[in-house]
C-alpha cells in the first residue's frame, strides 16, 4: 500500500526568507540590490503543483520530470510534464492563462499562476529520462529534445504535430539534466546533457567537447541542475549540487559566470545551506530555475517522487523593496553627500533631457512653509537663509556622466519671485513661493511653474532660457491655500494664511495633456484641448476622500507606487514624516497596510523630499534634513553593497558605479586580463618583456587572453575557455630571445638587409618593413635615403650608383632618371650637365659629341644643325658669317674665296654666290677677245699660206693671184715666199736655186721676183707660203704690220689680266693701311720674344685696333678678330700680334670667352685699367690669348700637352702678374670653358700664397669692375644667380685631352671642384656686398639732395593756401 505524505496544499506569502544576499544591479558594477529566497509553494499531496487541477493529478503519475518553457510563444511560461509508468509515457502541456495580470512590483503577492488547459502532446513507448523544449531547427516553433535509451532525439514541432526527425546525440549515460541553449553565443543552440557539452557545428550535427575543451568540466564532480542567467547580468550561470563535507550531505553550489567567460563561486551564495528535498534520494529529485510568475526573477522549483510520495517545492526569488539609507563613507554611493540643503525644497528631474538625474533646489527655507513649525526650527532655518542670502532663489545642479552633480549657473539666476532683506532677518515669513517643473507646453523641454502668494507664473523653456509667458495658468482663480469640507464650504486655516500652494503639473487623467494640481488643498485643474483649465468638481475630485489632516501637509508627490497604473500619493505631513495613500479608482486610501514605502529602520523626519524612479524600476528617495547637520539623506529600495566588489581585483567607484581594476585586470567586473596580460591562476601576469619593461620588447604580440580568444580555427566553446600563456609571438622570424622565466620576449634579433625596424600608428609593435624605394639598410639599421647620384628599389641593402647617362638629383630616389637629349652624365652623377655649345648628345648619353665641321649646336642641343649657306663653323659652337668676298654652301667648315681665272669675283651680300661686276665683266671679255685675237694672229702667222688661183707671166715678171687677200703690205719691201704643189717642175726647180720674193700689186695680186730669169710657167694650183719673219714684218692689217698688232694685243691682255687679278676688298685695303701705319710707328724691325709673360698688349694697343677696324668689327666676337685681323696681319711674319705691335711684360692676365663681342671685351678691360689707379692707365699690359699667343704655332703655345709649359701657366705664374681679370657676361660663359677653369685654378692657387701681392680674381663686365661696385646691381644679381646654380665640373674644351687634363688637375687639388666653386662664389659674394653698399650710399645721397627741395615745396604750398 502506497504511503500518502500530505493531503493538503498551501500558499505561504508571509514565510520567512531562507536566504538574503546582495546582487549587483543591472548595468552597475558596484552597487547592489538585496534579494530574498523564501518558501512559496509546499505541495507534497495529490493536489499536485500550481499547474495541476485535482482531477489532473493521479497518484504515482508525477515524476518531477518537467520543463518550463513558452511552448505557444505567447509570452507566458508554460509547463511541459512527462507522465507515466514504466515504458509508457506521455508529454503533457499545461498552458498558463495569458490574461492573468502580472504583479512584478510585489512578487510576494498571494496570487498564483493560472493554467487554463492541459494538452497531451505525444505518447512515448519507451522510458523518458529527460527532455527539454527549444526551437532546434529555427523555424519559429518550439520542438522537443527527448533523452531516451542513451540517446537524445529530436522531435520537430510543425503544423502536423510532433514528428520524429532523427537522433542528435548518442552514448548518453545519464539524462538528469537536458538543456538546449546558445552557450557559446554563436547564434545557434548547443546541447547540454548533465555535464556533457555538445557544440552545434551545423544545422544537423553536434560535436561533443571533452576535457579542457568542455566549458562544463567544472561541474563533473556534481550534478548540474540549471544553466540560466540567475543574476540578470546577461551571462549564463550554473546551479550545481555536490556532495560536501565528509559525505554527510549535498549542497547547492552557485557558479556565477564572469565577464571573461569563466565561472566562480561568489562569497554570497543565494543557495547557501540548501539542497535537494531529500539528499538521500537526490537521484529522484529534479531541480529547475524558472520564472513561472513572470516577475523577472528566476525561482527554484524542486520536485520529484520518492517513498510513494509526490512533492513540489517553490523557493521564490524576489527583490527586496525595503528603503535602505545610503550611509556616508569615504566612497559615497550618492551625489548629495556634500550639498548643504537645510530647509531647501528638492526636485529630482532630468532638466536637460540627457538621461541623467539633475537636482533643483528652491529656497523654501525663506518662505512661509515654516510658519507652523516651532520657533527654534524657524530661527535655525532663518540662519540658513541668511547664510545663503547671496545665492539665487532657485539653484540648478546638473548630473554628470560620472554620477556627480555640478552646480550650473545662468538658468534660474534671473528668477527672483519676491526679494527679501538679505542683510537683516526676522522670523516673519519671507518670499512666499512654490515651484513645479514639468513640460507644460509639451515641446519636450521642462518648464517652470511658480506660485507666489495668489499669483501663478509660467516660464517657458526656450532652448535652455526661461522666459515668462502668458498662458492658461495665469487665469487660475483663488490661489490662497484653502480646504473644502464635506459641505463644500471653503475654510481658511489661520496658521496657513498667506502661504502659497504647491503646484503639481502632470498628466492626471491620462489624456496626454499636462494638468495642474494644487496641494495641499487638492484642487485639480484639468487641461482641455483648447489649452484652458477646468477645475474638477467635488464629486469628480478623488482628493475629497483624503482625511482633513492632509490640509496641513508640507509637500505632496504623486507616483505610481504599487505599479497598478494609477498615481498614488506620497505626502509629507506636518510632523515631517512621509505617508502613502493608495489610489483606488476615484478615491484614496491612506491605510498603513499600503506597503508603498517600507523603511528598514522606521520612518525618518525630513523637511522636503522627492522621488526618482530609475529605468529598472528601482525607487529612490531624497530628503532634506531638519537637523543642523544639513546633509541630505538618500534611500533606495533594497540598496546594498556586495561583500566582494570588482571580483576582488579592483576598487569600486560607487558614485560612478564602475570598477577601477588593479594593474593587469580588465572588464566591468575586473575578471578579465588587460591587453598584455595573461591569466595565471587567480590573477593576471604581465607578458614577457625586455629589461625596460616593454611588453614583447615592442616587437611582437603577446599571447595574452585576448590573443588566445581571437585565434582562428577553434570552436566557440574553446574560445570561451581560451587563455594565453604570456609568451610573445614575434612579428618577424628573425626576432627572438627569452626572459628569465623562459618566455619568448622578442628582445634579440634584427631585421635582414633591406629592411628596417619600424612602428606605425596602425601597428604599435615594431616589425620589419622593407626599405622604401630610394633608401637602403644593412643589418636592420634604419633605412637611409640614397644620396644624389644613386638609387634603390624596394627592400635594397645598398644604393646603386646611377649608370652613365642617368642621374638622380635629390636624396631618396627610387630610380635614376635618364638624361634628356642635349645633356650628359657620367656614372654616379647627381645631375645632367648640359652639352656646351658646339656639342650634342642623344638620350642617355655619357658624354657630349662635338659637332662635325660645318655643323653647330647651341647649349643642350640634341642634334647638330648644318650652318646655312653663307656661313661656316670650325668648332661647332656657332656659325660665323663668311668673310668678305667668300662664299659657302650649307654645312661647310670654311668659306671659299671668290677667285676668277680672269675675272675678279665678289661675294653677294648673303655670301651665297660669287658675282662679277660689269666692269670686271667687260675687262674679262676684252681680255678674252684680245687673247683670242693674239692667238689667232700668231697661228695665222705661223701657218701662213694661200691657195694659188692663177700664176702667169705678165709683162716682165710672174704674177700670182691668190684665192683671198694676201695681207702683204704695199709699202713694205719684198717678202720672201715659197711656192708648193704648183705642178710645174721648172718652178719648183727654180726655187732650189733661190727663193722667190713677192711684191704686192693689189689685194690679191703679187709679183714674183727671182734672181734668175724665168720663163712662162703658168699654173692654177699650189700654195703660196710666206716665211715667218716676212709674215711678221711684211704682213699686217690696216696697213700696220702684224708684229705691231701682236705687241698691242699682248699689252692689252696683260693690262686687262692685271686689272682682274689684282683687284682688292675694303678689308684688305684696310689691313694694308694698318700695316703702313704700323710701319710708321714702329719701323720695319719686329721684336721677337719667347711665349709667356713677355707678350702682353696694352689697353691702348687694344683700343687702337678696335677703333681702326671699328666699321668691320661691329658686334663681332673674338672669333672674327682672330680669323679676319690677327691671322692675316701676322701672315707674313708668322709671329704673335703682340710681337707685331710691340710686346709688353704682363701686368694682368685676362680670362674671357671668345664669343663675347670684342667691343664689350675692350670696354671691360678699359674699365679695369682705369680702376687700377695707374696714372698712365693706357700703358697697363694685359695678357690676352688671342693677341699673346702665336696663332701660327698654337700647339707650341699649349706646351705640346705639358700644361706647365703652356703660355697660360707661364703668364699666370709670372711675378709681374697682379691678378686675373675675368670678363663676364650675364650667362657667365667663361666659366663653362675648360681653359678658363684652368685659369681659375691657377688663380686660386696663387691667391692661397701668403705674402704675395697677387690680387686674385676680379670679375669685370662692360659696365665696370664688380668688386668696386661699378657693374650695377642688376648685372651683379644676374651674374650671381647664374653662378649660384653653375657647377664648374661641367666646363668643356674643344680638345677632349685638354678637358681631361684640366679636370684631373682640379680633382687632385685640395677640395676639388667644391673648393673651386666656393672660390668663384665667394668672389661674386664680395662683389654683391660692395654693390649693395654703394647702392645704399647713392640712395642716401639722393634722398639728402631731394629732401630740402621737398621741404621748400611743402612750405611754398602752405603759404599759397
Amino acid at each position: 500500500m502506497q504511503r500518502i505524505c500530505w493531503l493538503w496544499c498551501f500558499w505561504c506569502p508571509s514565510a520567512l526568507a531562507l536566504n538574503t544576499w546582495c546582487q549587483l544591479r543591472e548595468n552597475d558594477s558596484c552597487k547592489g540590490q538585496r534579494h530574498l529566497l523564501f518558501d512559496r509553494w509546499k505541495s507534497p499531496s495529490s493536489q499536485g503543483c500550481p499547474w495541476h487541477q485535482p482531477k489532473d493529478f493521479g497518484f504515482g503519475d508525477f515524476s518531477g520530470l518537467v520543463d518550463f518553457a513558452d511552448w505557444d510563444t505567447d509570452g507566458y511560461i508554460d509547463v511541459l510534464e512527462a507522465r507515466g509508468h514504466g515504458m509508457r509515457h506521455e508529454i503533457v502541456w499545461f498552458q498558463q492563462h495569458a490574461g492573468r495580470p502580472r504583479d512584478t512590483r510585489h512578487p510576494r503577492d498571494s496570487r498564483r499562476p493560472i493554467f487554463s488547459k492541459k494538452v497531451s502532446l505525444m505518447n512515448w513507448t519507451a522510458q523518458i529520462d529527460g527532455f527539454t523544449v527549444a526551437d532546434w531547427n529555427k523555424d519559429g516553433f518550439n520542438d522537443l529534445l527527448i533523452c531516451s535509451e542513451h540517446a537524445v532525439l529530436f522531435m520537430m514541432n510543425g503544423e502536423d504535430g510532433l514528428l520524429s526527425s532523427g537522433e542528435i546525440a548518442r552514448n548518453i549515460s545519464s539524462c538528469k539534466f537536458v538543456k538546449a541553449i546558445d552557450f557559446d553565443l554563436d547564434g545557434d543552440l548547443d546541447l547540454i546533457v548533465d555535464h556533457k557539452y555538445f557544440e552545434r557545428i551545423s544545422d544537423v550535427q553536434v560535436e561533443e567537447r571533452q576535457g579542457a575543451a568542455n566549458p562544463l568540466q567544472i561541474v563533473e564532480n556534481g550534478q548540474l541542475w540549471a544553466v540560466e542567467d540567475w543574476d540578470n547580468d546577461g551571462d549564463l550561470d550554473l546551479l550545481v549540487e555536490r556532495l560536501v563535507g565528509d559525505g554527510q550531505g549535498y549542497a547547492f553550489i552557485y557558479l556565477e559566470q564572469l565577464s571573461d567567460g569563466s565561472f566562480r563561486e561568489p562569497r554570497e551564495n543565494p543557495f547557501h545551506g540548501l539542497s535537494s528535498i531529500e539528499s538521500r534520494y537526490i537521484g529522484l529529485t529534479r531541480n529547475h530555475l524558472a520564472d513561472l510568475n513572470g516577475d523577472g526573477s528566476l525561482d527554484l522549483w524542486q520536485m520529484g517522487s520518492f517513498s510513494d510520495c509526490n512533492y513540489v517545492y517553490e523557493l521564490a526569488h524576489v527583490r527586496d523593496e525595503v528603503l535602505v539609507e545610503h550611509t556616508v563613507s569615504e566612497n559615497p554611493t550618492h551625489p548629495f553627500v556634500d550639498l548643504d540643503m537645510l530647509g531647501d525644497e528638492v526636485h529630482l528631474v532630468d532638466w536637460n533631457q540627457d538621461g541623467l538625474m539633475d537636482l533643483i533646489l528652491s529656497r523654501a527655507h525663506c518662505n512661509g512653509v515654516d510658519a507652523w513649525d516651532l520657533v527654534a526650527f524657524s530661527l535655525r532655518r532663518g540662519q540658513a537663509c541668511y547664510a545663503h542670502r547671496n545665492a539665487p532663489a532657485i539653484r540648478y545642479f546638473q548630473g554628470q556622466d560620472d554620477g556627480s552633480l555640478k552646480e550650473t549657473f545662468g538658468v534660474f539666476d534671473h528668477i527672483d519671485p519676491e526679494p527679501y532683506n538679505k542683510d537683516v532677518w526676522t522670523p516673519e515669513p519671507g518670499g512666499k513661493y512654490r515651484i513645479s517643473l514639468a513640460d507644460w507646453d509639451q515641446d519636450g523641454d521642462l518648464d517652470l511653474i511658480l506660485i507666489s502668494g495668489s499669483n501663478i507664473s509660467f516660464y517657458q523653456n526656450q532652448e535652455g532660457h526661461l522666459t515668462w509667458t502668458d498662458s492658461a495658468l495665469s487665469h487660475v482663480p483663488g490661489m490662497e491655500v484653502r480646504f473644502t469640507d464635506e459641505d463644500n464650504a471653503v475654510t481658511y486655516l489661520p496658521e496657513l494664511k498667506g502661504v502659497s500652494s504647491q503646484p503639481i503639473a502632470l498628466d492626471w487623467d491620462g489624456d496626454a495633456l499636462t494638468d495642474l494640481i494644487l496641494a495641499p488643498e487638492g484642487r485639480v485643474f484639468r487641461r482641455t484641448r483648447h489649452d484652458a483649465l477646468e477645475e474638477l468638481s467635488r464629486e469628480e475630485n478623488p482628493f475629497r476622500t483624503l482625511p482633513p489632516t492632509t490640509a496641513t501637509d508640507l509637500q505632496w508627490r504623486l507616483v505610481d507606487c504599487d505599479g497598478d497604473g494609477d498615481l498614488d500619493l506620497i505626502r509629507l505631513n506636518r510632523s515631517q514624516r512621509l505617508e502613502a495613500c493608495e489610489r483606488k479608482g476615484d478615491s484614496f486610501n491612506c491605510s498603513s497596510r499600503f506597503k508603498c514605502l517600507e523603511w528598514e529602520q522606521g520612518r525618518p523626519q525630513i523637511y522636503s523630499f522627492d522621488l526618482w524612479m530609475e529605468g529598472n524600476g528601482h525607487l529612490s528617495l531624497l530628503g532634506t534634513p531638519v537637523s543642523p547637520q544639513r546633509r541630505a539623506k538618500f534611500w533606495s529600495q533594497g540598496f546594498c553593497l556586495p561583500s566582494q566588489q570588482c571580483n576582488g581585483k579592483g576598487q569600486c567607484r560607487n558614485l560612478q558605479g564602475i570598477c577601477q581594476c588593479i594593474r593587469g585586470h580588465d572588464l566591468d567586473d575586473c575578471s578579465g586580463c588587460q591587453v598584455g596580460f595573461a591569466s595565471d591562476g587567480d590573477g593576471c601576469q604581465a607578458c614577457a618583456a625586455d629589461d625596460r619593461g616593454e611588453t614583447c620588447s615592442g616587437r611582437g604580440i603577446c599571447r595574452d587572453d585576448r590573443f588566445a580568444r581571437h585565434q582562428l580555427n577553434i570552436s566557440n566553446s574553446t574560445r570561451l575557455l581560451a587563455r594565453g600563456d604570456g609568451s610573445c609571438l614575434c612579428n618577424e622570424e628573425t626576432f627572438g630571445g627569452m626572459d628569465v622565466t623562459g618566455k619568448v620576449n622578442c628582445a634579440s634579433g634584427r631585421c635582414p638587409d633591406g629592411f628596417e625596424e619600424v612602428r606605425t600608428a596602425e601597428v604599435a609593435s615594431a616589425h620589419c618593413q622593407a626599405c622604401a624605394a630610394g633608401s637602403s639598410s644593412v643589418d636592420g639599421a634604419p633605412c637611409s635615403p640614397c644620396l644624389p647620384g644613386s638609387a634603390a628599389g624596394i627592400g635594397r641593402a645598398t644604393c646603386e650608383s646611377c649608370a652613365a647617362g642617368h642621374f638622380s638629383a635629390t636624396v631618396g630616389n627610387s630610380e635614376c632618371l635618364v638624361c634628356h637629349a642635349g645633356s650628359y652624365a657620367a656614372a654616379g652623377s647627381n645631375m645632367c650637365g648640359q652639352c656646351p655649345p658646339g656639342t650634342y648628345s642623344t638620350i642617355g648619353a655619357s658624354n657630349c659629341t662635338w659637332c662635325p665641321n660645318g655643323w653647330v649646336a647651341e647649349g643642350a642641343s640634341p642634334t647638330c644643325e648644318p650652318c646655312l649657306a653663307g656661313t661656316y663653323a670650325h668648332e661647332g659652337r656657332f656659325c660665323r658669317n663668311c668673310p668678305s668676298n667668300t662664299i659657302s654652301t650649307s654645312g661647310r667648315s670654311e668659306c671659299e674665296p671668290c677667285v676668277g681665272f680672269f675675272l675678279v669675283a665678289y661675294a653677294d651680300t648673303q655670301r651665297l654666290t660669287c658675282q662679277a661686276s660689269m666692269l670686271n665683266l667687260f675687262f674679262a671679255v676684252a681680255t678674252c677677245l684680245c687673247l683670242t685675237v693674239t692667238l689667232l694672229l700668231a697661228l695665222w702667222l705661223c701657218f701662213y699660206q694661200l691657195h694659188i688661183e692663177d700664176l702667169s707671166l705678165q709683162g716682165d715678171g710672174l704674177v700670182v693671184t691668190t684665192s683671198r687677200p694676201h695681207r702683204i703690205l704695199h709699202w713694205s719691201s719684198e717678202a720672201s715666199i715659197t711656192l708648193r704643189n704648183t705642178g710645174s717642175p721648172p718652178l719648183e726647180c727654180l726655187q732650189t736655186r733661190g727663193s722667190f720674193r713677192a711684191q704686192a700689186l693689189s689685194g690679191r695680186d703679187l709679183k714674183l721676183i727671182h734672181p734668175e730669169s724665168v720663163g712662162t710657167w703658168d699654173t692654177s694650183i699650189g700654195y703660196l707660203h710666206v716665211h715667218i719673219p716676212a709674215a711678221l714684218l711684211r704682213t699686217g692689217f690696216l696697213r700696220i704690220p702684224s708684229v705691231l698688232w701682236l705687241i698691242l694685243l699682248l699689252a692689252a691682255v696683260v693690262l686687262l689680266a692685271r686689272q682682274l687679278l689684282l683687284h682688292m676688298t675694303p678689308l684688305v685695303s684696310r689691313r694694308r693701311r694698318f700695316r703702313e701705319e704700323l710701319v710708321k710707328l714702329r719701323g720695319t724691325v719686329l721684336s721677337r720674344c719667347p711665349s709667356g709673360p713677355e707678350r702682353a698688349v696694352t689697353i691702348g694697343q687694344l683700343g687702337w685696333l678696335c677703333e681702326f677696324f671699328l666699321s668691320f668689327i661691329k658686334d663681332r666676337s673674338m672669333y672674327y678678330i682672330c680669323s679676319n685681323l690677327v691671322t692675316p696681319l701676322t701672315e707674313d711674319c708668322k709671329l704673335s700680334y703682340a710681337e707685331l705691335v710691340g710686346p709688353k711684360r704682363v701686368h694682368w692676365f685676362v680670362s674671357h670667352y671668345w664669343g663675347t663681342p670684342f667691343q664689350e671685351f675692350v670696354a671691360a678691360v678699359r674699365h679695369h685699367a682705369k680702376s687700377d689707379g695707374a696714372v698712365e692707365w693706357q700703358s697697363t699690359a694685359y695678357w690676352v690669348c688671342t693677341f699673346s699667343n702665336n696663332q701660327w704655332q698654337v700647339e707650341a703655345e699649349l706646351g705640346h700637352g705639358l700644361w706647365q709649359e703652356s703660355s697660360f701657366y707661364k703668364s699666370l705664374r709670372s711675378d709681374t702678374c697682379q691678378g686675373t681679370v675675368m670678363v663676364l657676361d650675364e650667362q657667365a660663359q667663361p666659366l663653362r670653358r675648360a681653359w678658363c677653369l684652368f685659369e681659375i685654378l691657377q688663380t686660386q692657387l696663387r691667391s692661397a700664397d701668403r705674402g704675395s701681392s697677387f690680387q686674385g680674381l676680379l670679375l669685370c663686365t662692360s659696365s665696370g669692375v664688380l668688386r668696386n661696385g661699378q657693374g650695377g646691381i642688376e648685372i651683379a644679381m644676374k651674374v650671381a644667380n647664374c653662378l649660384a646654380s653653375l657647377d664648374l665640373k661641367d666646363a668643356k674644351a674643344s680638345d677632349a685631352k685638354d678637358e681631361a687634363m684640366i679636370r684631373s688637375l682640379v680633382e687632385h687639388m685640395p677640395g676639388g671642384f667644391h673648393a673651386t666653386n666656393s672660390f668663384v662664389r665667394r668672389s661674386i659674394r664680395d662683389c654683391l656686398l660692395v654693390t649693395h653698399k654703394n647702392f645704399e650710399v647713392d640712395f642716401g645721397r639722393l634722398l639728402t639732395i631731394l629732401w630740402p627741395t621737398a621741404r621748400f615745396l611743402l612750405w611754398f604750398l602752405l603759404l599759397s593756401m
